[in-house]
């Protein structure tokens, strides 16, 4: 249209002696302008409308992460792909005006001579009903091409959420770490799901890694298989389960996908972190949407992979939806009750009580702890998800083994009289003839001075500081005896010329009973009875993991460690330290939990109703369904553009012919009407033929594996519902350009209309010079 209207200006600057080069340069310049214009507006459109977009997602609630700040990534896109646009303007202004630039002026006379007024032309073969009154059927091809480009992004758009929005809502829970942003950032205990399994609900614990095999992406995770096909409904169809940490199974259609046959081993490197690994695929399984499209490997190997500490998984899934207040009646927990393990008759008791509230509301609950006939009551005010220690006083006059209870934890304290005696740092093997030091205190931990301590015939007496050396003879085993006043204790020690020169030590977990959201504290002291310096790697091994530490004490020297514990599934375990191999003392707690508390801890930090890997893009990419939707009006924002310079240019060539309808009388809105129906008819065949390519195109795209993310196939989605979509949007398209650039036309006056482009270019030349053109 732009070198149609300027075929005079064109004839008169080759006439002047220019040559064809500056026509065409004249035009590449020309339009390199109105290209770097079309990508600035087009820039600041798109920032403004994703921008709107977000903003009215965060308005009405939906979860949205999309971001529009520019990155130098996204920069460095941008540049090329705007840089590919502008040069791609510049090659189109220099063909359009190539072919007329070389010819000679003469013969461009004959191109001023235009008679637009003639009627449509319409073919022969075109039936009467679909003849154009005042546009012309050779619009038909570039708004075919241009609304092809609409169809196949609203297609693949389609077809994305199709296979991935069933993993955004879900009839179960996936139980993630509370405040973890998103589900690979999550650390929850695996054997939580023991609780769910024990009380009846299935549950699944699982990691996920996305790695990539022979350069291709793809899912693995690492599961329990049969926790996995239980709550996934997966069947076995070849080979057998994985028993091995290095065995895997593979979904059939990842198999299909990626060409992995049963029995292949294959190596698979981390996602997040630096990892690595050898697998070898032993069965293959069915399942339904994207579970049959991922690698299944054992839990050590996930956690190996994506470097989770050992009992941990980044999230368990269920089968039900888990929803504590039914059952509960409340969202208030006690985590655990701690006492000391000894106390005298004449002190108080400090019971210390952990509880939190895992509820959404500040709530007021009232503690009750009983010992015996005893009650204290207790309020305490917790915040919500808030966390809170509190510590009641109980008077125990009776001496004994008495119990505390409060809700539905325990904890005993034994009570003894306040003179009661107690031995530190007798160790439990000696070389003869040695002198180990040992200390008598009250059980209140004051010295005992003049204690009489009586071993092998031989009696010696305790200082001030209630510190005595034991002369040990021969080898054989014997019994300390100490007495002060009225009370005694006694102990035992095994001379052995075998036995060596270890530290005394003793450890007490702090709680004793925690729940399974605690993570119990292992208190340490260590003491060196010897005359001599001594320098020990000390271990303390408690629920499978092991903590070391190198420790150098002076002779009578003591050194005391707090360790924090790991959180364990319910059940009884064994705290052991050693030294050199050799037992220096243990202590035993218990993890105490049921479905209350891991349903309550689901309510904090779970997700009702979504998969680990919906979670996933809900966290990366927002409400699925509304970023389809933000895509295909930016699409269809693009395509109007697009036809709306289509329609510009035909509608524009029948300008004398709309000049005429109106010299004789036709309103504008008959004029609108006609150019309406005409865009309607071509938009209806050019729509049909849009759709088939745009069908064509996904179904050649996914037969050739494009469209694939991380082994999982997208398959066309054709439903009668994306036809409707796509045919109404399409239309709707095309009407609204068509009626953009009409309402523009019918401003002008008829006359302007009917006069001829020549005329009007005549007129601008003469008044403003032959090179503004």
């Amino acid at each position: 249209m732009s070198v149609r209207e300027r075929i005079q200006a064109i004839q008169l600057i080759r006439a002047t002696g220019s040559t064809p080069s500056i026509v065409w340069r004249l035009f590449g310049v020309r339009a390199g302008l109105l290209t770097g214009m079309g990508i600035g507006i087009g820039y600041a459109v798109g920032v403004i409308m994703t921008r709107a977009a977000v903003n009215i997602a965060v308005a009405t609630g939906l979860p949205t992460s999309l971001s529009v700040r520019v990155t130098p990534q996204v920069a460095q896109l941008l540049l090329l792909g705007y840089g590919g646009l502008a040069l791609t303007g510049i090659i189109a202004g220099v063909s359009a005006a190539w072919s007329v630039s070389q010819r000679p002026p003469a013969t461009l006379r004959q191109e001023t001579t235009i008679t637009p007024s003639t009627p449509a032309q319409t073919s022969s073969w075109v039936p009467d009903f679909i003849s154009l009154t005042l546009l012309d059927w050779r619009a038909l091809i570039p708004s075919t091409a241009t609304l092809a480009v609409f169809a196949t992004v609203v297609l693949v758009g389609a077809s994305v959420a199709g296979v991935l929005a069933p993993l955004m809502g879900t009839s179960g829970t996936t139980i993630t770490e509370p405040g973890a942003v998103h589900p690979v950032a999550s650390k929850v205990p695996s054997n939580y799901a023991s609780v769910l399994q024990n009380q009846g609900t299935t549950a699944s614990p699982e990691l996920l890694v996305f790695t990539a095999h022979d350069g291709k992406s793809l899912v693995v995770r690492g599961v329990e298989f049969d926790s996995f096909a239980a709550v996934s409904g997966a069947t076995l169809t070849h080979g057998r389960a994985p028993r091995a940490q290095n065995e895997a199974v593979i979904g059939a259609d990842l198999a299909n996908t990626r060409n992995i046959e049963v029995g292949e081993s294959i190596t698979l490197g981390g996602s997040t972190t630096a990892s690595f690994t050898r697998v070898k695929v032993v069965g293959m399984y069915t399942a339904s949407g994207i579970y049959d499209d991922q690698l299944l490997v054992s839990l050590r190997t996930g956690q190996h992979l994506s470097r989770a500490k050992p009992g941990t998984v980044h999230f368990i899934r269920t089968t039900e939806q888990l929803n504590s207040t039914p059952k509960t009646q409340s969202r208030v927990a006690i985590l655990d009750v701690t006492v000391p393990e000894t106390i005298t008759a004449t002190e108080s008791l400090p019971v210390q009580i952990r509880a939190q509230n895992f509820g959404t509301k500040a709530v007021s609950r009232t503690i009750r702890v009983h010992v015996g006939q005893q009650v204290r009551e207790r309020t305490v005010q917790l915040e919500p998800h808030a966390q809170r220690t509190i510590t009641v006083n109980v008077s125990l006059t009776d001496v004994g083994t008495r119990k505390i209870t409060v809700g539905n934890k325990t904890a005993t304290v034994r009570v003894v009289q306040p003179n009661a005696l107690k031995v530190h740092g007798l160790p439990a093997s000696a070389p003869p003839s040695s002198k180990p030091q040992v200390q008598v205190t009250t059980v209140t931990g004051n010295p005992v001075a003049n204690a009489t301590l009586h071993i092998q015939n031989r009696t010696v007496t305790t200082g001030q500081n209630g510190t005595a050396r034991l002369p040990l003879g021969a080898s054989g085993t014997y019994t300390l005896t100490v007495t002060h006043q009225n009370q005694s204790v006694t102990r035992t020690i095994n001379v052995s010329k075998a036995a060596t020169r270890t530290p005394t030590a003793q450890v007490q977990i702090r709680p004793n009973q925690p729940s399974l959201l605690v993570r119990p504290t292992a208190q340490i002291s260590v003491y060196n009875p010897w005359q001599t310096e001594i320098s020990e790697q000390i271990d303390l091994t408690a629920a499978e993991k092991q903590y070391t530490q190198r420790v150098t004490l002076a002779p009578g020297e003591t050194m005391t460690k707090q360790i924090q514990l790991t959180r364990a599934a319910p059940g009884s375990y064994t705290a052991r330290l050693t030294a050199t191999g050799q037992t220096l003392d243990t202590a035993t707690y218990t993890v105490t939990g049921d479905e209350r508390i891991v349903t309550a801890y689901a309510g904090r930090g779970g997700y009702a109703g979504s998969s680990g890997i919906g979670r996933i893009l809900e966290t990366a990419f927002g409400n699925l369904t509304f970023l389809v939707g933000i895509l295909g009006v930016l699409a269809g924002s693009m395509t109007i553009g697009s036809t709306t310079a289509m329609f510009a240019q035909a509608i524009h060539a029948r300008r004398q012919a709309i000049g005429v309808h109106r010299a004789t009388g036709a309103l504008p809105r008959q004029i609108t009407l006609l150019i309406l129906t005409d865009a309607l008819k071509i938009g209806v065949v050019a729509t049909g033929l849009a759709l088939g390519g745009a069908l064509l195109t996904t179904t050649v795209l996914a037969k050739s594996g494009f469209l694939m993310v991380f082994g999982i196939q997208i398959t066309p989605m054709v439903t009668l519902t994306v036809i409707g979509v796509v045919i109404c949007g399409e239309l709707m398209i095309i009407l609204l350009s068509a009626l953009l650039v009409a309402l523009g036309l019918l401003r002008q006056q008829p006359v302007a209309l009917v006069r001829a482009p020549e005329q009007t270019n005549n007129s601008t030349t003469s008044s403003r010079g032959i090179w503004n053109e």
